[in-house]
């Protein structure tokens, strides 16, 4: 068997154990220098010896002296490679060349995923002896697995790490041998420097550092020393140094899957033999792979500030929206800061994008590449898209919240168009009977109310639903098995029988994000056009439940803009029997009656709306009582005993009283302002434009001050005060916790079980928040929202 060996660009053929032959015997010939050693081990014992010092020391210099002074060529003429001496140096007189060594484009061999990578090694023992050549990575493991197992860490592309606590008696017994490593190329090897991170240069550790101009490169390696700590007078062991690190390091250099020289790393510690407290130790032998993702961050980076000055206009739309609808004629610090908030809200959104295209190319390209053209960034390039992540992850969460607020502090109020059925004659005050009309049931409010409350909360998925069937997907048919680092693409692994590689950040979050959007667009497929068109729709039952209850919402999202839901009936009343209902609901089918839109014959029911000034001016003073919560103060200013509606003393305390008061009156000046009736105020139905309506927001001048704008709605827009016309902010809500919780530990049943217990608590906050809200702003006690 030969092979060919590639140095400098030159080559030459060396057969069996001649690679390092001839050697110079270190005892020096009278007056002849230095002469031959027939059976070429004392040269060998010499440079390991060097070895044995970490290359540095007078062992070393003496080494040095041996090569200045030695007479021949350098083999291959390679001048790292001194005439009859074992190569153990590259450049050592000139620093600064180790990213020349490691940066070579001599090796042109294109590897494919999973090919074998024949590793070889020169094996010495400690007195120089030649023992032979070995294939593969084998006896550099001292963590033995199952072949299988061990045989992955020479497949291409295929990044391998094991560990294993080794007892200090092993050691002890363990054969001492020293290596030469070269990576076979077909008919030619190719040798393999060495980085030994004990190195010191100058009392500092110069192969520690990042920078590589100041690394010093080697050839020669042991794993493990258990002679050289022999004392003579007792030969008794009594320190022993082993490899606690070893690292083969592999860079893709294009993407036809070429690569630079491979590295192999390794750091030595020290182990007093006498240490009872040390009874084992820890090693580690890794096969690593990286590749130059400068480009790939360069478009990154353009993608993240492409996407974030689109951002930044669509905040600014929002934000200029807003303001309109606020009435808010110049920029102050609100403006700033719900610019701010918007800008946390569309940013999360496009850097999401961003991170989400980053992990599935990696994913998709890694998995599925035949010749290898990319490989997945290392732990230190991680760094961009984990920020990213995090970025994404704390913006989300601030838009969230702000969701919250909004949907926690909107202003809202039940109308009721329902009119006295007669009149009721009761004792008055002074004793005399008196008319009055007869009472109008509150029921009606209180059951549209509560209705309101349970719609505040329900989605267009179901998150228990979203969650197991991604954890499925992920346990049980395996799909977590494709975030491995390992090239394959399989759906499940046996641990026992075959190395699983470690799991990926990257591709994790893209593994998790594609099933999660997946299983969320499906969820909405399947709500959209077949559950709500075949079995039932919650919204258009609600507003059903408004016109059938005679009771219509007044919603002001903003101080100028709000939403209409009229529920006014067509029948006039609605506080009938059962059979006048049915009855009812007949003339209806038979189109015997009007029709329940605004408008005459239409059957709209839904409206933005976007009031003037004047309006809210009064609309405020209105509801001044019912925000007053200073009850004594209102005690101490209504000295006589108040009187109810049916004119008798009121028992209820001054301030409930004040409030029902207000509420009367809110619901009368509502009632005539849907009705047309206010000389002063009065409202407009109109279109929105589309680019109105893409843009949501409006581009028309501002209405007068005696006229509010009803805009006609088809998509029942006042869901995006509820959490179904908010589900992409909540779907990307629990995915990111989902992610998050992933990132910190893990294990996706863990990180779905956190993200279901946020779910949950953000439900339970917007409906315990929503009711008091409800409550506060209705008039509605908290008692009849079950």
């Amino acid at each position: 068997m030969q092979y060919l060996l590639v140095r400098g660009g030159k080559q030459t053929t060396v057969k069996k154990a001649t690679v390092l032959l001839p050697c110079v015997n270190l005892a020096p010939q009278k007056g002849q220098g230095y002469g031959f050693d027939p059976d070429c081990t004392a040269c060998q014992l010499f440079g390991n010896l060097c070895v044995l010092h970490d290359y540095t020391g007078e062992v070393c210099d003496r080494y040095e002296t041996l090569v200045d002074t030695s007479v021949g060529n350098p083999v291959n003429g390679n001048s790292d490679w001194p005439a009859y001496m074992p190569w153990l140096f590259y450049n050592k007189k000139n620093a600064g060349e180790a990213p020349d060594i490691l940066d070579k484009k001599e090796i042109t061999k294109t590897f494919e995923r999973n090919e074998d990578i024949k590793f070889l090694l020169v094996v010495y023992t400690l007195n120089g002896f030649f023992v032979g050549y070995e294939n593969g990575l084998d006896s550099i493991q001292i963590c033995k697995e199952r072949p299988s197992k061990m045989a992955s860490a020479s497949k291409f592309a295929t990044t391998y790490k094991s560990s294993c606590s080794v007892p200090v008696d092993d050691l002890k017994n363990m054969s001492m041998f020293l290596y030469d490593m070269f990576i076979v190329l077909g008919d030619k090897i190719y040798p393999v420097p060495v980085l030994m991170e004990n190195y010191v240069s100058g009392n500092e550790k110069v192969n520690e550092n990042s920078d590589r101009t100041k690394w010093q490169l080697t050839r020669r390696f042991f794993v493990v020393d258990n002679k050289i700590g022999i004392r003579p007078e007792s030969k008794e062991l009594e320190f022993i140094r082993y490899s606690s690190k070893i690292e083969v390091n592999i860079r893709l250099r294009s993407s036809d899957g070429e690569i630079y020289p491979p590295m192999l790393r390794i750091r030595y510690e020290p182990l007093a033999v006498k240490d009872k407290a040390k009874s084992s130790i820890e090693m580690s032998f890794a096969v690593t792979y990286e590749m130059d993702l400068t480009k790939i961050k360069k478009d990154t980076e353009i993608a993240i500030g492409c996407l974030s000055a689109l951002a930044v206009i669509l905040a600014f739309i929002k934000v200029s929206a807003w303001r309109r609808r606020q009435g808010r004629i110049e920029v102050d610090a609100a403006s700033f800061l719900k610019f701010i908030l918007f800008c946390f809200s569309t940013f999360s959104t496009m850097l999401f994008w961003v991170a989400f295209g980053l992990s599935m190319s990696f994913l998709i390209f890694f998995k599925r590449q035949k010749t290898v053209s990319q490989l997945l960034p290392t732990q230190s390039q991680e760094g961009l898209f984990l920020k990213v992540v995090v970025v994404v992850i704390v913006f989300k969460i601030i838009d969230v919240l702000h969701m919250l607020w909004s949907q926690i502090s909107f202003e809202i109020f039940f109308i009721d168009w329902e009119r006295p059925q007669g009149r009721v004659n009761q004792p008055t005050q002074g004793g005399e009977g008196g008319g009055l009309d007869a009472p109008v049931s509150i029921w009606r409010t209180l059951f549209i109310a509560n209705e309101w409350n349970e719609i505040q909360t329900i989605r267009k998925i179901n998150p228990e639903l979203q969650i197991f069937v991604v954890l499925f997907f992920l346990k049980v048919f395996g799909f977590e098995y494709l975030a491995t680092t390992d090239p394959q693409s399989n759906f499940s692994a046996d641990y026992t029988t075959e190395y699983v590689g470690e799991f990926s950040k990257v591709l994790r979050f893209a593994v998790l994000s594609m099933l999660f959007l997946a299983v969320e667009a499906v969820q909405w497929f399947f709500f959209a056009f077949i559950y709500e068109r075949f079995f039932g729709d919650s919204l258009g039952d609600f507003i059903d439940l408004c016109s059938m209850s005679n009771v219509s919402i007044f919603v002001l999202e903003n101080t100028r803009y709000g939403y209409y839901i009229h529920g006014r009936s067509v029948h006039g009343r609605a506080d009938t029997n059962m059979w006048q209902m049915n009855e009812q609901l007949k003339r209806e089918e038979d189109d015997l009656c009007g029709r329940r839109g605004l408008e005459p014959n239409t059957e709209r029911q839904t409206f933005e709306m976007e009031v003037p000034a004047k309006f809210r001016e009064q609309y405020e003073e209105i509801i001044r009582p019912l925000r007053d919560g200073n009850v004594q103060q209102q005690r101490r200013n209504m000295p006589n005993t108040p009187m109810g509606q049916d004119g008798r003393p009121s028992r209820l305390p001054v301030a409930v009283e004040k409030r029902l008061q207000a509420y009367n009156t809110l619901n009368r000046f509502l009632s005539a302002f849907i009705d047309h009736s206010l000389k002063d105020l009065d409202y407009l139905v109109r279109d929105k434009l589309l680019f109105e309506r893409i843009l949501n927001m409006e581009l028309k001048e501002v209405p007068p001050p005696d006229k509010a704008i009803f805009y006609n709605d088809d998509g029942r827009s006042f869901n995006s005060i509820l959490f179904y016309g908010n589900e992409w902010t909540l779907m990307f809500f629990d995915l990111l916790v989902f992610a998050a919780m992933d990132l910190i530990y893990p294990n996706f049943v863990f990180a779905g079980v956190m993200a279901y217990l946020f779910s949950k608590g953000l439900t339970i906050a917007r409906n315990t928040l929503g009711r008091k809200n409800l409550t506060r702003k209705t008039l509605v006690d908290e008692r009849f929202l079950i």
